[in-house]
Order: structure tokens, then C-alpha cells, then sequence
């Protein structure tokens, strides 16, 4: 995952789920509502809602 740091070399962001829940985010086997109630999220909301709403492209 990738984050915004600030000054205080602190993310601005931060976003944690479990490994199936990220994955089934990512392949949209579950949708980003649910998603978000699994994860715990906290610091600036546009990133952290960035952060949910990935798709994976998977070949």
C-alpha cells in the first residue's frame, strides 16, 4: 500500500485489512461498502477511500 507522508514523517493515511478481504476487494468478489466495514482506516478520508476502491487486473 502506498502513503502520503507529512512533515512529521507520519503517513497521512493508513488502511488495514486481512489478506482475503484485500483480495476480494481487489477482484470485486466483495464491494467496497463491505470492504470498508472489514478494514480499519484512519487519517486523511480521500485516501483512505482512494485506497478502497482499487481493482486489480488480473491476467
Amino acid at each position: 500500500m502506498a502513503s502520503q507522508v507529512t512533515g512529521a514523517g507520519e503517513p497521512a493515511a493508513r488502511v488495514s485489512m486481512d489478506q482475503d478481504t484485500f483480495w476480494r476487494l481487489a477482484t470485486r468478489g466483495i464491494g467496497v461498502e463491505q470492504a470498508r466495514e472489514r478494514a480499519e482506516a484512519s487519517g486523511d478520508p480521500e485516501l483512505t477511500a482512494a485506497m478502497t476502491t482499487l481493482l486489480a487486473v488480473v491476467a
